[in-house]
């Protein structure tokens, strides 16, 4: 069986930043190809960066569609957990659902350590538009 646990620590946080705008995306309706479409917008704005006052927490903003989303989330490498906060949707209070990266999303999205077909465009498209802060 492939090791999800090994995979996750070899991934940079940019990596998972990644997954986290998928993520974000989907639990507010932009899947596979609706997703793929507004992220190729010339307009379309992906940023992530450190969220200062607490250490591994990142912010991350996505414009898009005429969209705002804004989360902080923060992953525990141990558990694969990646946890979501404050979550705002075009100024009003939302949810992102949080998300188990070993043991749900590479599994689902990523087998056997490969991008899957359902989301390679959408995974290519958001990992070329992230504005990543390190």
């Amino acid at each position: 069986m492939f090791d999800y646990k090994a995979f996750l620590a070899e991934r940079s946080d940019r990596e998972i930043t990644v997954a986290v705008v998928l993520r974000a995306m989907a639990d507010h309706g932009y899947l596979g190809e609706r997703a793929t479409q507004v992220l190729s917008e010339t307009t379309a704005e992906l940023a992530s960066e450190p969220f200062p006052g607490e250490a591994g927490m990142r912010q991350l903003y996505l414009h898009f569609n005429g969209q705002q989303l804004v989360t902080r989330f923060k992953i525990n490498r141990e558990t694969g957990v990646v946890t979501f906060r404050d979550s705002w949707m075009n100024d009003e209070e939302s949810h992102v659902d949080d998300m188990d990266m070993i043991n749900y999303w590479y599994p689902t999205y990523f087998p056997d350590g490969k991008v899957s077909d359902r989301v390679a465009a959408w995974y290519a498209v958001a990992d070329e538009k992230l504005n990543y802060k390190a």
